[in-house]
Formats: structure tokens, C-alpha cells, sequence
């Protein structure tokens, strides 16, 4: 790869690493919303409360928390990327590990 080409992909992947913890924070401040009911106040439901503040569905505000609970979980199992971790071959690994593994190579 050139080395332009390298410089962009480092750049990308910092992006990219950023927004994943983006949005790891916003699903961990809605499950803390839900989870002490901050929301009945002003909305009867945890739903109304999404679509009227943030204009999302339920359904989105659970996928936002569910991946903060993945997170947590693989933080937990010490399978979050590491800055320095080095390529490594997927031969004979199974297809969840590659996806969880972001600095693999993909075969």
C-alpha cells in the first residue's frame, strides 16, 4: 500500500474508533435513562420519550444500548482493539472472530 494510502486508512480507523465510543456513550446514557425511569416525568413510556426528544423509534434507542452492553461485555473478556496490536492471520478462524477482531486481516 502506498504510503498516502497507509496515512489514510490510520486516519479512517481513529475516526472510526471515535464513533464506535460515540455511540458506546449515548447507548450506556439511555440505558442509565431507562433503568431509573428519568424519562416519566414528561413521557409515559421509554418509547414516547425517544421519539419525542430524539426523534428516534425504540427499537433504534435499543440498538444503541445493546451495543453499549456488548461493549461492556467484550471490554469485560479483553476483546477490545489494541493501538498497537499487529495484523494476524485468520486461517482456521472462525468468521466471529474476525468481526470481532478489527485489525485482523481478512482473507
Amino acid at each position: 500500500m502506498a504510503l498516502e494510502e497507509r496515512a489514510d486508512l490510520a486516519q479512517l480507523e481513529s475516526v472510526v474508533r471515535q464513533g464506535w465510543q460515540g455511540f458506546v456513550t449515548v447507548g450506556e446514557a439511555l440505558l442509565s435513562i431507562w433503568d431509573r425511569r428519568l424519562y416519566r416525568e414528561a413521557h409515559e413510556t421509554f418509547g414516547d420519550y425517544c421519539e419525542q426528544v430524539w426523534g428516534w423509534s425504540r427499537q433504534r434507542a435499543q440498538h444503541l444500548m445493546d451495543a453499549a452492553e456488548t461493549s461492556h461485555r467484550l471490554t469485560t473478556i479483553d476483546l477490545t482493539p489494541r493501538a498497537n496490536a499487529r495484523p494476524v492471520s485468520t486461517k482456521g478462524r472462525p468468521k466471529w472472530w474476525r468481526l470481532l477482531n478489527p485489525k485482523c486481516r481478512l482473507p
